[in-house]
């Protein structure tokens, strides 16, 4: 019997354009750019409009990627309240101006642009600088309380339950048999020693790469 396979149709930065429009009510845009890195889960655009303000619009491209645009909006909201707050956040995160409904379902949301440019790991330098100040937002980012991410609906792991998954992907790599013995070894020699796992676990970035990082 034939298959037939539907591919999703990537949105083009002018269609979502016109899904900024009717997200947000001021917004008439005069010019839209797809981002310079964009993931493979999203359509994503650069608005800028008639007032010269920047915009990000993004769509996810199916059930999955939108459900899980649900939970990062929720982190979103949750993490919004607390940047430049006392004790709370040393970094600025996307703040949602609004959302437009998409025909398949699920949503596309809007945000001000965040200025600054990707973060280059080779110029990162030892001491006061772009080091420390990196070093200041992660460790903000590691002393919120758990509620914060259980709240937005995302995993939650003690150390034990995150040590279990660590040895189940090592299994797993090492029945493909294109992994060296001795790096195999090495990983199992450390997640087999039960001292290294007892820690308070805290909250991570997750996804911490350099165009994840804006340097203003």
């Amino acid at each position: 019997m034939a298959r037939l396979t539907v591919g999703v149709v990537p949105r083009s930065a002018y269609v979502l354009a016109a899904l900024a429009t009717a997200a947000v009510r001021d917004l008439h845009p005069v010019a839209a750019r797809e981002p310079d890195v964009s993931g493979a889960d999203f359509d994503v655009a650069v608005v800028q409009d008639a007032r010269r303000r920047r915009w990000v619009v993004r769509a996810p491209r199916g059930a999955a990627a939108g459900a899980a645009l649900e939970s990062e909006l929720r982190l979103l909201a949750a993490l919004g309240e607390l940047a430049g707050q006392p004790g709370g956040l040393a970094f600025d995160v996307p703040r949602v101006a609004g959302s437009a409904p998409l025909p398949e379902g699920g949503r596309a949301v809007v945000y001000p642009y965040l200025d600054g440019a990707p973060l280059h790991p080779g110029e990162l330098r030892p001491g006061p600088g772009l080091a420390a100040g990196l070093g200041r937002a992660l460790a903000s980012l590691h002393d919120l309380p758990h509620s914060v991410v259980e709240e937005a609906g995302l995993p939650v792991y003690d150390a034990g339950e995150y040590r279990e998954r660590r040895l189940a992907e090592v299994d797993r790599a090492a029945q493909t048999g294109h992994v060296p013995a001795r790096l195999l070894t090495r990983w199992e020699k450390v997640l087999e020693d039960v001292g290294r796992w007892r820690f308070q676990p805290a909250v991570v970035h997750g996804d911490l790469v350099a165009e994840h990082v804006l340097v203003a």
